[in-house]
């Protein structure tokens, strides 16, 4: 991906600050850093806003989400949902770090629906019902009066592609949050580990997703 200072920044114009440095284990088959998943994410949410005509509406979360929500619960987060809203968007992707292992919560919000994707296929019912706390503390505080719990649905899907190693989660979730953010379905395998990899490292350096 190039020969450059590994402290040195990668150029790019949005905010979360990734070095040359973060991308070598999406070379060295290492896990993804938290800046990798945030700064792709950004990616997804760039494109989503660059073509607001093409795109669903979308709402990326960052990786520490997830984290201050399982330690502190809505309150933990509810200062950074201020003229924020889940319920004025199509979608909200919400990275999931547990145990070193990344996966992704998609909450669709005209389906009324929130799935859990995990490329190990691992069952974590905790992880949905915290959704399902999320998703109805985020409706009382924004004043949704028409929201009702009972209409809404949480699952997994045990389909999703699955990965055939111990170090792909962090590229899986990538895949999966770019799928879903362009309205396609998931495929059901994994596409070769280095070249789903590169093509990633190449989007981040790049500063720009391959498809629009």
């Amino acid at each position: 991906m190039g020969r450059h200072n590994s402290d040195e920044k990668v150029p790019r114009s949005l905010q979360t600050d990734l070095r040359y440095l973060d991308l070598v284990p999406l070379k060295s088959q290492g896990w993804y850093p938290d800046n990798v998943i945030d700064s792709y994410f950004e990616l997804l949410h760039k494109r989503s806003t660059d073509y607001a005509s093409l795109e669903p509406t979308l709402e990326v979360l960052v990786t520490k989400f997830y984290t201050k929500l399982v330690q502190s619960g809505y309150m933990g987060v509810k200062r950074w949902r201020e003229n924020r809203s889940i319920f004025d968007h199509e979608l909200v992707l919400m990275p999931v770090h547990i145990d070193k292992h990344w996966a992704l919560l998609a909450f669709h919000i005209r389906a009324r629906t929130v799935t859990y994707y995990c490329s190990l296929r691992l069952r974590m019912p905790n992880v949905l019902v915290l959704a399902k706390d999320f998703v109805v503390n985020e409706a009382n505080a924004k004043n949704i009066t028409s929201f009702k719990v009972d209409d809404w649905t949480f699952g997994q899907d045990l389909k999703v592609a699955q990965q055939s190693n111990g170090f792909d989660c962090g590229a899986a979730v990538c895949m999966f949050a770019e799928y879903l953010s362009r309205r396609k379905l998931i495929p059901q395998k994994m596409p070769a580990s280095d070249r789903l990899r590169t093509m990633q490292g190449i989007e981040l350096l790049r500063n720009q997703l391959f498809y629009r």
